[in-house]
């Protein structure tokens, strides 16, 4: 069964539409879901951008853990057009994603570092409807 859910991370607080079959996570004895995401990064911006991922505060951290999100990484490229993009993966270890987003995005401290790393980003223009990170398709995994 195909559903979609909200995932709220590093962007300003404005949630991000992700298809998914199904929402069972590790708790539930199943694997962990996988999401991939995309954003522009502005280039006058990067520079902070980067200094504020080398040191996330603990509270964000902290966050992001309690809503069961493990192995969370982002990447940054910059592509043929010149424009720097970022890549971001994590999965998803819990029982209740959408709940666990709500969490997150009602969290003070979370909400007043999107507010800070937002200006830095650059949503895809072509992003679905209540995005801010573009969902991506996986097209390939190995364990």
């Amino acid at each position: 069964m195909m559903g979609v859910l909200l995932v709220v991370l590093a962007g300003a607080g404005v949630v991000m539409a992700l298809s998914t079959a199904g929402d069972r996570g590790a708790e539930s004895g199943a694997r962990p879901r996988r999401y991939g995401s995309v954003i522009g990064v502005r280039a006058e911006k990067l520079e902070e951008y980067k200094k504020l991922h080398a040191a996330v505060w603990p509270g964000v951290l902290r966050r992001i853990g309690e809503c069961n999100i493990r192995n969370y990484s982002i990447y940054l490229r910059r592509l043929e057009d010149e424009q720097c993009y970022l890549f971001s993966y994590f999965e998803y270890v819990g029982s209740d994603f959408e709940a666990d987003m709500k969490k997150m995005a009602a969290d003070p401290t979370t909400q007043e570092w999107w507010a800070v790393c937002g200006p830095c980003q650059k949503p895809l223009s072509d992003r679905k409807d209540g995005e801010w990170w573009a969902g991506m398709e996986e097209v390939f995994h190995m364990d």
